[in-house]
């Protein structure tokens, strides 16, 4: 598995993040780190420190500042999904109580600001102005997304558009910024830094769009959370689009009505899940995915061969194998 081969590859370098991370959790407040640490060790595939990882040294890059930014942008992910989940009444996150059902919302936010300002003080630290022009900005155009997500919710009119900026804004976007420092930390021209944030960009759009097919086809024990959690939540995704195009108008008033009404019966799920098969709403995401995943190879061409690169490669590929 490719995880595996990247963790034998890079398992030092892991080790030290896994280590930033700890170390950066500190606080006079017990309850911040124990909550934190709760949420930060509990089964995240630490995607976004890989990324940053493997372009760094893809740049040529081999020094000790990647491993402080590397905690860094796991601190924002992880600051993201305590929002989320408090956001979307989530009681489930990588098979373990969210923190929102155990600690309750008032602690889950503050964690998450908590979170935040140490990723905010690990780029002060680190004293680029590059680093750090991406880094404020990545954050408004995530919170943008968040925003724009959540004044859509149960919205059946959300258009292909909307949506493809949605999950480029909430999603792609920190992908694309942990690959941009890859290139800034290897001192690369700006033009192959900015191939190797789009490379993310195009990487973190095809990591969502299977994220949003694998809510109706996935298995809770792999997902970690319920089946059909964003379709309860009233996101309406890209399967659920692409089936509201063509279903019939009972089809569409059975969607509304599942969305709209506080019953969430098995029985009215397996029957949208139906819709959407029968329109290739699955199969429609998954392709979509299998594209992006093409572009963000052909942006990776522009660099030499080498472990990294294969690494990459192979990584860019698994998104669209893994669960499916």
């Amino acid at each position: 598995m490719i995880l595996q081969k990247i963790l034998r590859f890079a398992e030092e370098d892991l080790a030290r993040v896994e280590l930033e991370i700890r170390q950066h959790l500190h606080s006079d407040v017990d309850q911040i780190g124990e909550i934190g640490r709760y949420l930060l060790f509990s089964g995240g595939k630490r995607i976004r420190p890989i990324l940053l990882l493997l372009t760094a040294k893809l740049a040529g890059y081999e020094g000790e500042r990647v491993f402080p930014l590397s905690a860094m942008v796991e601190f924002m992910h992880t600051a993201t999904l305590l929002h989320d989940d408090v956001i979307d009444h989530s009681y489930l996150r990588r098979g373990y109580p969210t923190v929102n059902s155990r600690w309750g919302s008032a602690l889950s936010i503050l964690i998450g600001d908590f979170l935040y300002a140490k990723a905010m003080a690990l780029v002060v630290e680190d004293g680029d102005p590059l680093i750090l022009k991406e880094i404020t900005g990545v954050t408004m155009t995530m919170t943008e997304g968040q925003v724009m997500e959540t004044l859509k919710t149960g919205d059946l009119s959300l258009t292909l558009e909307e949506y493809r900026r949605i999950i480029r804004q909430k999603t792609a976007a920190l992908f694309g910024a942990c690959c941009f420092i890859g290139g800034v930390l290897g001192g690369l021209p700006m033009a192959k830094t900015e191939g190797l944030r789009r490379f993310g960009l195009t990487f973190g759009t095809a990591f969502q769009l299977v994220d949003d097919a694998l809510d109706f086809i996935g298995k809770e024990q792999r997902l970690g959370k319920p089946v059909g959690s964003d379709l309860r939540e009233g996101k309406m995704t890209l399967p659920v689009l692409i089936a509201l195009q063509h279903a019939t108008p009972e089809e569409v008033a059975l969607i509304a009505e599942f969305v709209r009404s506080p019953d969430k019966s098995p029985t009215a799920f397996h029957d949208i899940v139906a819709v959407i098969q029968k329109y290739d709403g699955i199969e429609y995401a998954l392709k979509e995915a299998g594209r992006y995943v093409e572009q963000a190879k052909l942006e990776l061409q522009a660099f030499a061969d080498g472990p990294a690169y294969d690494l990459l490669m192979e990584l860019t590929d698994f998104i669209v194998k893994r669960e499916v």
